[in-house]
């Protein structure tokens, strides 16, 4: 297709830049006016012939590409910018960044988080159910059939009230995204029967060897519909109608389009010749004959949860509209120039663009743009991907089982974090403790937490990325560990966590706005300012006001008689709702400001901490796997390090010394519940090791808390296995089982050994100790008589600890192992 510019110059003529401006114009002023989403929709998407609807867009597309580029320049040069904050402006414009500066947190990274959490909010509030009720309902195969038949056949083609109303809100979701992206230039019309952009799995795809294609080929192709899939692609129908082209040619371009980047070796060369906006119109490649058809090939090639396919989907065009609304319609040219134009100024300044330092900053941009543009993701060698995925997750499924006790810790950092905004250190502690404690009202979580983007990621999958960098592949690993933070109780905590400390910060605002600009904390004030939330937006806020939840319920017939506190509130969806379609843009800064604080206060990784780890190395690639297993069960602590300690630094001396002793109190009680777990007394306070193990525990030592996420499953853990972590703990303990088996030793002990530590689900909290009991101990002193012995001695002058022990006749969590087990094995 050709360029904005000829399309435009030849519609327009030598004027084309005014007219495509008045073009922009009118597209803003349909939203200005307060019109639906199917009203806009109506004007701007169906009313309107493909020829003229791809000028208007083009003309569009024209102008946010001026805008974009111009606005990017800024970023990075602009406000008196020195040479050596360049490159870390490029950074915050990219994923952010927590230094102190205005804007540096409004960046596409944490925009495209935040607009899919509160996507997800508003989609899985349409359920009206609690939190584990929601997660059944969505997992559901029944439910999960008859929401693919409402999308695809309309409104009431079920009897499902659940789906029609999970299917009106997915609705809504995508009329709203194709709102976004045809006001940023993207030719893309809404279409009531599509259910997602099908999502292709490229590891099924090719797993045929020399015949995949042609049974890819054969499979899909009478699940299509022809007539509908053509009328979209005009110039291949004319093709095929001129014999130029077949059917099967035609489907085996679509087959090369979905598995070359699997070839591709380098992230930061996986490039598009097409705009974005371009590419992004013609995503829709398959349209399948019904919603049979459709869940036919889900389960032949694409995800084996349709839910999970459609939300994966509404993320991925959520993320390439904000892509879009920051870099323009062509992201990877307009990122190109930036770069030319960034090492041009650079070596004007007596830089040396070949020095390993200059590489390493380039490097680092690439790969964060990498994450933003979703380039990070696309797998190398699917079947190394596999591999990788399945050893990592049982590292997971096998270290794992105490992460919730470890995240004890996050009331510390969410406590720091409500002191960056204001907040008295000793309050925000007594409040979070309140808030996790407190049961959350079914209105309160639809109408607050829902709408704050909290509370929401356990529900379809799980809290991985907050100790592991693992991106799971759909399949039966995905599934085990997406059910094991749900028994480990991890999905639970980071909930409530969330739920928690986003309620205070949404109060938090509320209770500032009754100031004006210059009268708010001025740390909360800062905060505000790297969100670009700047004194207009506060005095519009001011306008908008705030809400209580007792108001709202007394809208709602079914929640009458039921009382709420007085507690006010701010959120994203109020702005949205009292200011209108007008204030979308102010709604998207409070959201980001929720959701990403949310993010720093209960740490969790971004895109930036992805790209600092994972560097320009792809998936599914030696050097991407090598570094896959260094960075599993470290993400925390990168959290951590990015995000927390820069703000602890900032805060006064009185502030930190609040937080130090917080930080410890937590650690030490997670260390306790750890140990209580395991059967152990609580370790003495007196010991000085034990405040640095609490130290440790509570993640600000950085790195060198390693042990924080993973349990690594004996008492014997060496210092390499916490310096190169558990995959190479978990390769070690099978080097040394081969080698006794090379040189005749015992196996027996080795072996054991080997098992012990990575079998699944063998250390969740609640059931180690019957594990202990029954497996074992019972092995080890099978192989090794003695052995539990000379377990409670190391523990005992080692850790100064003992196995607590009641004195109960029967098996319990509370007993000496030498008093259940005989020495050599069996039951006393």
């Amino acid at each position: 297709m050709a360029k904005c510019e000829q399309i435009l110059e030849a519609h327009y003529g030598e004027n084309f830049p005014k007219e495509a401006k008045k073009i922009a114009d009118a597209i803003e002023q349909r939203i200005a006016k307060g019109h639906s989403y199917d009203q806009i929709l109506k004007e701007v998407n169906q009313d309107v012939d493909n020829a003229l609807f791809r000028t208007e867009m083009a003309g569009v597309g024209f102008v946010k590409k001026v805008y974009t580029r111009q606005s990017a320049m800024n970023r990075l040069f602009g406000d008196g910018s020195k040479p050596k904050e360049w490159a870390g402006n490029f950074k915050a414009l990219l994923t952010g960044v927590v230094r102190q500066k205005k804007g540096n947190l409004f960046s596409i990274g944490t925009m495209q988080r935040s607009k899919n959490m509160v996507m997800r909010g508003k989609i899985y509030s349409a359920l009206k159910m609690t939190p584990w009720g929601t997660r059944n309902m969505l997992h559901s195969k029944s439910f999960q059939n008859d929401l693919v038949k409402e999308l695809y056949e309309g409104a009431g083609s079920t009897q499902n009230t659940h789906a029609q109303e999970v299917a009106k809100a997915i609705q809504e979701a995508k009329e709203k995204l194709i709102v976004e992206l045809n006001a940023s230039g993207v030719p893309i019309r809404f279409r009531r029967d599509h259910v997602t952009t099908q999502w292709h799995d490229p590891y099924k795809m090719i797993k045929a060897g020399e015949n995949a294609e042609q049974k890819w080929i054969d499979d899909v192709k009478g699940l299509l519909d022809w007539d509908k899939m053509l009328g979209e692609e005009r110039a291949i129908m004319n093709a095929i109608n001129a014999g130029e082209i077949t059917p099967d040619q035609y489907l085996s371009r679509v087959y090369k389009q979905r598995t070359q980047l699997t070839k591709q070796y380098e992230t930061s060369k996986a490039r598009t010749s097409q705009e974005l906006s371009e590419a992004m119109s013609h995503s829709r490649k398959l349209i399948f004959k019904d919603s049979k058809a459709w869940l036919q090939y889900n389960k032949l090639y694409g995800h084996e949860s349709p839910i999970h396919a459609i939300m994966n989907d509404l993320e991925i065009q959520s993320n390439r509209s904000v892509l879009i609304d920051f870099m323009g319609p062509n992201p990877h040219e307009t990122f190109e120039e930036l770069m030319d134009i960034l090492r041009a100024r650079m070596q004007k300044t007596g830089t040396d663009l070949d020095s390993v330092n200059w590489k390493w900053t380039e490097n680092g941009l690439r790969a964060r743009f990498g994450q933003v543009t979703g380039e990070a993701f696309i797998i190398g060698k699917p079947t190394i991907a596999k591999w990788v995925n399945a050893i990592t997750g049982l590292n997971i499924l096998s270290k794992l089982g105490k992460a919730a006790l470890s995240s004890i810790t996050d009331i510390s950092t969410a406590a720091m974090t409500m002191s960056h905004m204001g907040e008295n250190g000793l309050s925000a502690y007594a409040k979070l403790a309140k808030n996790i404690a407190t049961v959350v009202p079914a209105a309160e979580r639809n109408y607050v937490y829902r709408m704050l983007g909290v509370g929401v990621d356990g529900i379809l999958g799980g809290q991985a990325s907050r100790f592991t960098i693992d991106d799971a592949i759909p399949g039966t690993m995905s599934k085990m560990v997406d059910e094991f933070f749900h028994l480990n109780g991890l999905n639970a905590w980071t909930d409530w966590a969330r739920e928690g400390f986003s309620k205070m910060a949404s109060m938090r605002m509320a209770n500032q706005l009754r100031k004006g600009w210059g009268g708010i904390d001025k740390r909360f004030r800062t905060t505000l300012e790297q969100y670009n939330i700047n004194e207009t937006d506060w005095n519009e806020l001011r306008r908008i006001g705030s809400f209580k939840i007792s108001d709202l319920v007394k809208r709602n017939p079914g929640m009458k008689g039921t009382t709420y506190p007085n507690e006010r509130f701010v959120t994203g969806d109020w702005v949205l709702q009292q200011g209108g379609p007008t204030r979308s843009k102010l709604a998207d800064k409070v959201n980001l400001f929720f959701v990403n604080e949310s993010r720093i206060g209960v740490p969790d990784i971004g895109a930036g901490e992805r790209a600092l780890m994972m560097r320009t190395f792809q998936r599914g690639t030696l050097p991407g796997a090598v570094a896959q297993a260094f960075w599993q069960f470290r993400s925390y602590q990168v959290a951590i390090l990015s995000n927390v300690l820069p703000r602890f630094m900032e805060m006064s001396m009185m502030n930190r010394g609040i937080h130090t002793v917080g930080a410890l109190g937590m650690g030490y009680l997670s260390i306790t519940l750890k140990d209580l777990a395991k059967g152990l007394e609580p370790r003495s306070v007196y010991d000085k090791r034990t405040w640095f193990d609490s130290l440790a525990q509570s993640g600000i030592l950085g790195i060198g808390g390693d042990y924080l996420a993973g349990e690594f499953g004996s008492y014997h853990d060496k210092l390499d296995d916490l310096v190169f972590g558990p995959v190479y703990s978990q390769g070690k303990s099978f080097i040394d089982l081969f080698e006794d088996m090379y040189e005749d030793n015992e196996l027996g002990w080795q072996g054991w050994k080997a098992i012990k530590s990575n079998t699944p689900y063998a250390n969740l909290f609640w059931s180690e100790w019957a594990y202990n009991y029954h497996v074992n101990w019972q092995v080890m002193e099978s192989f090794r008589p003695g052995s539990l012995e000379r377990l409670e001695n190391w523990y005992k002058y080692e850790k100064g600890q003992d196995y607590i022990n009641i004195g109960l006749p029967f098996f319990t969590p509370l007993g000496r192992p030498v008093e259940f087990v005989e020495r050599g094995g069996g039951y006393r």
